[in-house]
């Protein structure tokens, strides 16, 4: 498999190599130790992205005449010697340069700090190549056109030690103060530390930063090195759930496309839906009730389509706010009491455990407050500022533009699937809640029947007024909420190269 890796990259493998022996190596020595000088382990870290394997890269170069190998005495190990072929192929001066002064004189603690960084910023991985800076383009552009970017627009994100997003935050006239960056890697970390960049850097897991942050943010991006996982899903319900971001906003988010464990693949599997929201009656891929992408109806065994289609519906079930993750209370204390008890008996019955549990019982309970309440006494507008009150309570944004791209590492050996939303939480639509007449209604302090009660004493003036406002935020909300899931607006991936 070594021999099909790009000429450039194998390359760039026998560089690092050179290098890292020649500064790993003590003084007498003329090589290293594999494994106790950390040489492969650090070799794999610096590689991931394109999935080289250090013990084959190691062993073309020794058939190439550049290495040579021997086993290493009572250990399972083996020593890595560069011959002289191998160093008159090396640019290698400034290296050794900097090696032979650590040994002719005393640093200080910061030279030595500094020193390290230098040395090691060469093991990480390489993020610089066409398609990922084409990626990198494509979000600048899905940002500057979808939010109104100036000095003070606030961005959340990871930065890796190239820091190559900078340049192009600063294009946008975005403050480097204002960007905020989590980085958990403690190497990482202090190397963008001492880059002195300007921006906020946080030394943390991104869910940890995200459960104490009161910030709310204009546009957050998850450029993740894996596949999706609980702490991706954490992260996604964090912001969402803690309305992290602004009214008007953007979220990217990008997966490895083959890191998954086999648990989360079964999230890919729960229906995408053409049908809307009332479709989430169950869990599991249903051709004959659902109506799918044709990319998963083809074949349910095609992993990679359902994966397709599937990142993006984690995300945009995450978007439907706090109906995702817990029953709507608001939707339960709008209920005549009778009725109310009713409702927690079946919601006790079913125990919801999972995303699509949560969606079903809150969409059903919806269905019921837009349909019928079992009571006479309510006036069918009050049905629907009940509808209204409960959205505002779940805090869902609603998607108003997507791109979706996908593209391949260096090595052309592992994709990335990539997600851009721009989101509004269409707080307009709800301003009737604010009317003096509904607030103790609109925060749970009231049911229908007594909310009817004062409706009907209301001036008919007032009614019609209030009346077409709710018809108003009931119909474009209504609209919005169940194109969530309406297969036809969710674009294809874009292919990058």
């Amino acid at each position: 498999m070594v021999d099909t890796i790009p000429s450039e990259l194998y390359q760039r493998a026998k560089d690092w190599t050179f290098q890292e022996i020649i500064a790993r190596r003590l003084p007498g020595k003329d090589g290293i130790p594999a494994r106790v000088s950390k040489f492969n382990r650090d070799f794999r870290l610096a590689f991931r992205l394109e999935g080289l394997d250090p013990v084959a890269i190691t062993a073309r170069m020794k058939s190439e005449g550049l290495l040579r190998i021997h086993p290493a005495k009572h250990r399972a190990d083996v020593w890595l010697f560069p011959t002289q072929i191998g160093l008159d192929c090396a640019n290698l001066e400034d290296l050794v340069g900097e090696q032979k002064q650590e040994f002719d004189g005393e640093e200080s603690s910061e030279d030595k700090r500094k020193n390290y960084t230098h040395k090691t910023e060469s093991r990480f991985p390489n993020y610089d190549y066409p398609a990922k800076n084409s990626w990198r383009e494509n979000w600048i552009r899905f940002l500057g056109s979808n939010l109104s970017v100036g000095p003070n627009t606030r961005i959340l994100t990871f930065l890796a030690p190239q820091a190559l997003e900078l340049p192009q935050y600063d294009s946008l006239g975005i403050r480097r103060e204002n960007i905020v960056c989590v980085e958990r890697d403690r190497e990482y970390f202090a190397t963008l530390e001492d880059k002195q960049l300007g921006v906020d850097l946080h030394n943390t897991e991104m869910s940890d930063f995200l459960q104490k942050t009161d910030c709310r943010f204009d546009a957050i991006l998850l450029d993740y090195d894996g596949g999706i996982s609980e702490d991706v899903i954490k992260t996604l319900e964090l912001i969402v759930d803690r309305g992290l971001l602004r009214d008007q906003s953007v979220l990217g988010l990008n997966l490895f496309d083959r890191r998954e464990s086999e648990e989360r693949k079964m999230l890919y599997l729960e229906p995408f839906l053409e049908q809307g929201m009332p479709g989430y009656h169950s869990a599991g891929v249903n051709p004959a009730r659902d109506i799918l992408p044709p990319t998963i109806t083809a074949s349910q065994r095609d992993m990679n389509g359902i994966r397709d289609y599937g990142i993006t519906a984690v995300v945009l079930k995450l978007l439907l706010g706090k109906d995702a993750t817990r029953i709507n209370q608001r939707m339960l204390q709008h209920l005549p009491w009778k009725e109310r008890e009713s409702w927690k008996a079946y919601i006790a019955s079913e125990a919801p455990k999972r995303y699509v549990d949560f969606i079903r019982i809150n969409d059903e309970l919806r269905e019921y407050l837009q349909v019928e309440t079992g009571s006479q006494c309510v006036d069918p507008m009050l049905m629907k500022l009940a509808v209204l009150s409960s959205l505002e309570a779940s805090r869902p944004y609603f998607v108003t533009k997507q791109f979706r791209s996908q593209y391949l590492t260096e090595a052309k050996n592992n994709g990335f699937y990539s997600d851009f939303f721009a989101l509004d939480t269409r707080r307009e639509d709800f301003r009737v809640l604010d009317h003096r007449l509904l607030t103790r209604f609109a925060r749970g302090q009231e049911d229908l029947c007594n909310l009817s009660r004062k409706w009907k004493r209301t001036n008919s003036r007032t009614r019609k007024r209030i009346s077409h406002q709710i018809r108003g935020g009931y119909d474009d909300l209504m609209l919005a909420y169940d194109g969530f899931f309406v297969g036809e607006h969710i674009p294809e991936r874009a292919r990058i190269l």
